[in-house]
């Protein structure tokens, strides 16, 4: 996972996002839990699912949601987050889920690149693991829509893909959070800021002391 400088669209307002974000990671794996999919489709080669599932597995979820909590509050307006997870498949392949996150106003978005992708050349996984938007192929899953999440059907990034590929963005429309978690991120953010020297160590404890007494 890493920040990475959005492609230039011609339009300004696009380019200019709600960061950095301070959210704990059980934040995050709340946000995450919201998003499901289902497969469309058929076997041999893909999962013969039908019924809705986590678009993220157990252990992929606590990753993400670690590495999240923390890129998200080193990030500048002009940065997303990208990541590249790439697994073992039982047929052989690497299956690849590569995207973005980004936050605009108090909304978290999520661009769907590729999705439990099977790569059986090992070149063109890596060359998806330094692309994570590029698009290898069609989406095998489509989210399934709920009163939290909205697919955004304007293309509006200027992403390298093939005829037949998309990009899928999905915005989540609440940010599920809790004192408690927030108090968490708040704690962590303090602590990241004192590590790298950014603020002195009375300044470091007399705000952790102040979050500490607002409990």
């Amino acid at each position: 996972m890493r920040l990475e400088a959005q492609p230039r669209n011609g339009r300004e307002e696009d380019r200019s996002f709600s960061h950095p974000v301070t959210l704990s990671p059980r934040d995050w794996e709340q946000i995450l839990s919201l998003i499901r999919v289902k497969s469309r489709a058929v076997p041999p080669f893909f999962s013969t699912k039908t019924e809705p599932e986590p678009a993220f597995r157990e252990s992929e979820l606590h990753y993400l949601a670690e590495q999240l909590a923390d890129t998200f509050t080193k990030a500048g307006s002009r940065d997303w987050i990208v990541f590249y997870l790439g697994l073992p498949h039982e047929t052989g392949a690497t299956e690849i889920t590569s995207e973005a996150f980004f936050v605009e106003e108090t909304r978290i978005h999520l661009l769907f690149a590729n999705f439990r992708h099977l790569v059986t050349i090992p070149a063109v996984a890596q060359q998806l693991k330094e692309n994570p938007l590029h698009a290898a192929g069609a989406l095998v899953y489509e989210v399934v829509l709920g009163t939290s999440l909205t697919v955004l059907t304007e293309n509006r990034w200027a992403l390298s893909k093939p005829p037949l590929a998309r990009v899928v963005e999905v915005m989540i429309n609440e940010i599920p959070r809790d004192e408690e978690t927030g108090l968490e991120a708040k704690l962590r953010t303090l602590k990241r800021l004192h590590a790298e020297g950014l603020i002195s160590e009375d300044q470091y404890q007399r705000k952790r002391e102040e979050s500490l007494k607002a409990l």
